[in-house]
């Protein structure tokens, strides 16, 4: 990473990104379905790239999810990172903007209002691409808190943002880093969301997966468009759509013809567990093997996760493949195991519990495991707890 800061005349902090860099983001921001979600990729990539190794060096401890950004840039401005301990984490959203002097700064609504997304603070950052012709600049021009956001900013109905006065924001950056350590409420309360059904899900994404449409977060309600993006899973589907990548990801499809490009993107590969009987349950069946191709292969696949340093793989195996039986299975691997408390949750695709959903280590062990007897094109989302780093609840189709 290569940055320097400097303090202006303003007393605002100014920070660098190198041209080789900015060159990167540019051309990663290419991917993205428009205009407007490629040029809020570039500018929120320029305010990242400066900023983490910024909020480093000011001990804030911070935890950028890339993939998930890479779905929320295609659909709203803002880059979440996770600060402070893991005790008590904070959500910081960074507010990347190009316009000089700006009198007001405009929040989504999402950061504010959404109890799946809403945030403890925010930092404003005027990003100038071009400033040299061998670095890009990101001015810093303050924080708040969501509650100072509720209080005292303007909702916009019709844009769905709130604003705040510039001079409002508190630009004494030194303040965001003792507020961390005081701890002091930052939330207001946010609004309730409705339930959505897979039905209602699909045909939402269906109708906003075209990406002509250059706002979709303002074609339907706030409440509706609220409800589908706080499922990560929706959120991805939508962002992936609208990118014209595709959406489904069939484990059986998989495991059937090969993976997928977007498979293999996503860390899956072909894997050979070793199975285990299985625990009882609703949704569990006792078995003591697993299905297996031609030569004798197991018929898995897998993809490696890091949790709480340590290495770890997440197996889809198929029990019996016509009957559409599976078994879901964290396991350790390169010696780690799973310690006592962890756990292995699979939720329906619209995040429901059903009996026999969770598998929980007792003591420390090799692998909890959920075994699962579905319907044709059933939809899974699977969680561990530590949560994975990186992780975005993802539905796995079957």
């Amino acid at each position: 990473m290569s940055f320097t800061t400097a303090l202006i005349d303003s007393g605002q902090l100014h920070l660098e990104v190198a041209a080789t860099q900015r060159d990167r983001i540019w051309a990663g921001s290419q991917s993205f379905a428009t205009p407007v979600s490629r040029w809020t990729a570039y500018l929120n990539g320029l305010a990242i790239a400066a900023i983490l190794p910024w909020l480093t060096e000011e001990e804030m401890t911070p935890r950028f999810n890339a993939a998930a950004a890479k779905n929320q840039w295609e659909l709203v401005n803002g880059s979440v990172v996770q600060i402070g301990t893991k005790r008590q984490p904070r959500r910081l959203v960074i507010l990347a903007e190009e316009q000089l002097d700006l009198e007001e700064w405009t929040v989504p609504q999402e950061w504010v209002d959404s109890p799946a997304m809403v945030a403890d603070y925010f930092l404003a950052a005027q990003v100038n691409p071009d400033a040299m012709p061998n670095e890009a600049s990101v001015r810093l021009v303050g924080f708040t808190t969501q509650q100072r956001l509720k209080a005292q900013g303007q909702l916009d109905l019709n844009q769905r943002t709130y604003s705040l006065p510039q001079e409002s924001w508190l630009g004494d950056l030194g303040l965001l880093a003792l507020s961390l350590e005081a701890a002091p409420e930052t939330q207001a309360a946010t609004i309730e969301l409705p339930e959505l059904s897979v039905e209602a899900a699909d045909s939402l994404i269906e109708r906003l997966a075209n990406p002509e449409q250059l706002e979709p977060r303002l074609n339907i309600s706030f409440e509706r468009w609220a409800a589908l993006l706080a499922h990560g899973g929706w959120q991805q589907r939508l962002a992936e759509r609208r990118r014209g990548e595709p959406a489904q990801r069939s484990i059986v499809d998989w495991v059937r013809n090969g993976l997928s490009n977007l498979g293999l993107n996503e860390g899956w590969s072909n894997a050979a567990p070793s199975l285990v009987p299985a625990t009882a349950g609703v949704r569990s069946l006792a078995t003591a093997e697993g299905a297996v191709d031609e030569q004798g292969n197991a018929l898995a696949i897998g993809r490696s996760l890091m949790i709480e340093g340590d290495a770890y793989q997440l197996n889809c195996i198929a029990l019996d493949l016509e009957a559409n039986r599976w078994r879901i299975e964290l396991r350790g691997v390169d010696g780690s195991q799973v310690q006592a408390g962890w756990a292995l949750r699979i939720f329906s695709e619209n995040l429901q519990d059903f009996e026999g959903n969770e598998d929980r280590a007792e003591i420390q062990q090799d692998n909890l495991y959920i075994d699962l007897q579905l319907a044709p094109g059933e939809g899974i989302v699977w969680e561990t707890t530590p949560h994975a780093e990186g992780y975005i609840p993802e539905i796995l189709r079957f």
